[in-house]
């Protein structure tokens, strides 16, 4: 079904009670029915987007991955969203490691935990698309991105393992819940399948390429905390294998290829920070991201 012919249903926010703010979304819970979650887009979001989401939701629930159930597409009149079930009791690993510190080390086990049941599952190629060819493809497309780092990302999508595990593609702590009846993923809309360590380096970059403000706006704690957090992920993924060269190697190039989506889709400070990391500058980001922090504004 192509895109146009899916009409979103109206909805009356005065039935609902905004529950949560976001960096790209707001959330709202049912006024009277308490089994209902709507999400609603920034009006900056095109409606593809949205689509695209609410389509990805739905098949990834299909496949068993731990994820709420997607139930409609939706807008309200400016905005477009999906209502999904709504996860009583529920809370992010972000906002639970913001109010229990303490927990640091068990949060970042357990997530990794989960991570390694989902790559275990074998994704759906006819319904997902590769991420890292995603990436490659959108790399390729951008007439801002130098020739040479073209060459080098393309380097990087070369060197992906072939797999067609499934991948979160946004995979961070804010977006693993813990809720009465289990732990879930959410925001699925850059689901995939490929290399799991595309999924590693969507953290690594959070962590460390991102300011500081905006670390503590999307996951309510700080960015030193979320570097120890990612850190310790690593190694309960990747057991002893974590600090081995061919690891860390593999891991840097999986990093590089995620800058390319990042650079993409990104504004023309974020490629200035991102950029010399893709050519092996990594003290030259380091200092880039630090000069940048005083400067981000968040909303």
């Amino acid at each position: 079904m192509a895109n146009d012919e899916l009409k979103p249903e109206l909805v009356d926010l005065n039935d609902w009670v905004q529950s949560g703010e976001g960096w790209n979304a707001v959330t709202y819970y049912h006024k009277t029915d308490t089994g209902l979650l709507l999400k609603l887009n920034s009006e900056s979001m095109p409606f593809e987007d949205t689509v695209t989401e609410y389509r990805q939701t739905k098949a990834v629930y299909d496949l068993g991955v731990s994820c709420p159930a997607t139930m409609a597409l939706v807008t309200d009149g400016k905005r477009y969203g999906i209502i999904t079930e709504r996860l009583m009791g529920k809370k992010s690993f972000a906002r639970i490691l913001s109010e229990n510190p303490d927990m640091l080390d068990q949060l970042a086990r357990d997530m990794a935990g989960a991570a390694r049941k989902l790559h275990s599952l074998p994704c759906n190629t006819g319904e997902f698309g590769s991420i890292p060819e995603r990436i490659r493809a959108q790399v390729n497309s951008c007439g801002w991105i130098k020739s040479g780092t073209k060459s080098i990302l393309n380097s990087c999508a070369d060197g992906m393992r072939q797999v067609t595990t499934c991948l979160h593609g946004d995979m961070h702590p804010g977006n693993y819940l813990r809720a009465d009846k289990g732990d879930f993923w959410i925001d699925l809309g850059r689901f995939g399948y490929g290399d799991p360590d595309m999924d590693y380096a969507s953290q690594y970059i959070l962590a460390n390429m991102t300011p500081k403000h905006m670390v503590k706006w999307i996951l309510h704690v700080e960015r030193d905390v979320y570097r120890r957090f990612v850190e310790l992920f690593g190694k309960y993924y990747y057991g002893d294998d974590f600090n081995t060269p061919e690891t860390q190697e593999r891991l840097r190039r999986a990093v590089c290829l995620a800058l390319g989506h990042a650079i993409a889709a990104s504004s023309p400070a974020a490629r200035l920070v991102f950029g010399p990391y893709i050519k092996g500058h990594e003290r030259i980001t380091a200092f880039m991201v630090r000069l940048i922090d005083p400067l981000v504004k968040v909303k």
